[in-house]
């Protein structure tokens, strides 16, 4: 039996599968949001391999509005093309060409995220405060005078069972068990 050729995208879909099955390490931190993400290397020491073994390969140029990454398929000659716009840097005590290079690693970095499925945690999320003490007290009173709107005699006996006559007197620990059964014996329409 002839065992079928895979066209380009079969290709990248197999490439993307050994990715993810080969548990990529990830050796970049980000010791102020938190987390740890995908270095170029960490990526190009995984996906060199693994598109030679799939007899395919990928190739990155830059123009100055464009950055294009080619997922090339050596047998059929098919591509699957890849494209950013460019950005700029300005690294302290860095020289233009010194810049140039960080703009073409990052991007070059986020072309091969988007060629092979990458996902790493969104910064933004992580660089966003976490509400203090304050906001989530306000929520849970917001969260309590919603469902009194609906059934302020359930809500406040509840409250009142707890030994609490209003929403500020909860304390941190409390509100989620209390949040909890007002939502069981509350329906909100």
């Amino acid at each position: 039996m002839e065992q079928q050729t895979k066209n380009v995208y079969q290709k990248l879909n197999a490439c993307r599968l050994a990715f993810k099955s080969a548990k990529v390490a990830k050796s970049g931190k980000n010791t102020y949001a938190g987390y740890d993400y995908f270095e170029l290397d960490d990526i190009l020491n995984a996906i060199i391999p693994i598109c030679n073994e799939n007899n395919c390969v990928t190739i990155v140029n830059f123009s100055q509005e464009t950055a294009i990454l080619t997922f090339h398929d050596c047998e059929s000659g098919q591509d699957i093309v890849f494209t950013s716009p460019m950005s700029t840097a300005t690294l302290k005590g860095c020289h233009e060409v010194q810049n140039l290079g960080a703009v073409e690693s990052y991007i070059k970095r986020y072309l091969y995220q988007n060629c092979f499925e990458i996902a790493e945690p969104d910064a933004c999320d992580r660089t966003m405060g976490k509400p203090d003490e304050a906001t989530k007290a306000k929520n849970f009173e917001n969260f309590v005078i919603k469902y009194c709107s609906a059934d302020a005699k359930t809500c406040m006996a509840i409250l009142q069972f707890h030994g609490y006559n209003t929403p500020n007197e909860v304390p941190a620990e409390k509100r989620a068990e209390i949040a909890k059964e007002i939502k069981s014996k509350i329906t909100i329409k």
